[in-house]
């Protein structure tokens, strides 16, 4: 596995499964209806990648649902911690048959080429030491006809989105997000061009609302 500087906030997979389960709910479910809508998942079968997993909480969810019964889902995590957590999650909650977590780098994917009909990621792009290549990678494993759907905040969210959600945090104890650390809506734009997705990746974001304070990049492999 190549080694990159990959998570630029690092937190313990407890610290982390709280801040998911606490501050992201309503963007979790932003996303979950979105893969909805894109996937119509119910009577379909496939495999999925989560880039990103953690501790497995959107993925848990999701094996858990009816409408994701014929899906099988691969998680994959930078940290040995965080996959050893979600692999105790997941036995805990005997999921067993309908998820599994391995190791590895979004940058160099430990899967072959057109292996996954789903790829999903959530609030990990901006922690990558190399987006570009992540594109790369996740293009690179999707199956003909599958999609890649990507949620992250940005930088230049809405001034009101941004400290609606300082003060989302602040009820929490938590401190105001790094948003320094966050891409724009024109840096993301950049990677997609680098990625050699122009013209497949479909970048948007709301103008107003909880969807506004970040992004959606979706595609489809042709």
């Amino acid at each position: 596995m190549k080694t990159q500087n990959n998570i630029k906030v690092r937190q313990s997979p407890d610290d982390y499964e709280y801040l998911i389960e606490k501050l992201g709910r309503p963007w979790d479910d932003i996303y979950l209806e979105r893969l909805h809508t894109e996937l119509q998942p119910e009577n379909r079968t496939g495999l999925m990648l989560d880039v990103g997993i953690g501790t497995g909480l959107i993925p848990r969810e999701m094996a858990r649902m009816k409408a994701y019964a014929g899906y099988r889902i691969i998680g994959l995590d930078y940290y040995e911690d965080m996959v050893e957590t979600c692999r105790e999650k997941i036995a805990e909650e005997g999921l067993e048959d309908r998820l599994e977590v391995v190791q590895g780098d979004a940058a160099d994917l430990p899967f072959p080429d057109n292996y996954f009909d789903v790829v999903m990621s959530r609030a990990t792009l901006h922690h990558l030491s190399d987006p570009t290549q992540a594109l790369r990678e996740k293009y690179r494993v999707l199956k003909p006809g599958g999609i890649c759907l990507i949620h992250d905040i940005r930088r230049d969210a809405p001034a009101e989105t941004l400290e609606q959600f300082t003060q989302f945090r602040a009820k929490l104890n938590m401190p105001p997000t790094i948003i320094e650390e966050k891409f724009t809506m024109p840096e993301m734009q950049g990677f997609i061009e680098r990625a050699g997705l122009k013209g497949i990746a479909k970048l948007v974001s709301p103008d107003s609302g909880l969807g506004s304070l970040g992004f959606e990049l979706f595609f489809s492999k042709a």
